[in-house]
């Protein structure tokens, strides 16, 4: 299996700026309510897989190209591989992800700006 190039620079996540860095996990809670108003809940999942969502601004063209090739190396959103994330209780932990978006990559005078979010499988 692939690994996400360590090699590709960090995001830079200022503090002020929320929007650049996201860490989810998903809730697997069942959940109804009874006639007699008691709500009744139970696990779907035994695992609740994570989301990790990072901007970045100012990557190089050939960092950039080295993205795009990757993307393509992993097939796009279809293909899993290693992933280490960057910040967040998990960071330094390697988690096995999936793209499930390339983002929105546009050139700029400092280098390429753009987002992508990983999804654990």
């Amino acid at each position: 299996m692939l690994t996400f190039p360590t090699d590709f620079p960090q995001p830079v996540i200022p503090e002020v700026e929320s929007g650049s860095y996201k860490e989810d996990f998903k809730d697997s809670t069942v959940s109804s309510t009874t006639d007699a108003n008691y709500k009744i809940t139970r696990a779907r999942a035994s695992r609740l897989p994570g989301t990790w969502s990072y901007s970045w601004r100012g990557v190089p063209d050939a960092d950039y190209k080295k993205l795009i090739d990757f993307w393509f190396a992993v097939g796009g959103t279809a293909g899993s591989f290693y992933f280490i994330p960057y910040y967040g209780p998990y960071a330094g932990v390697q988690k096995v992800v999936r793209f499930t978006a390339k983002g929105d990559w546009q050139p700029y005078t400092e280098g390429y700006r753009g987002s992508i979010t990983f999804e654990e499988v």
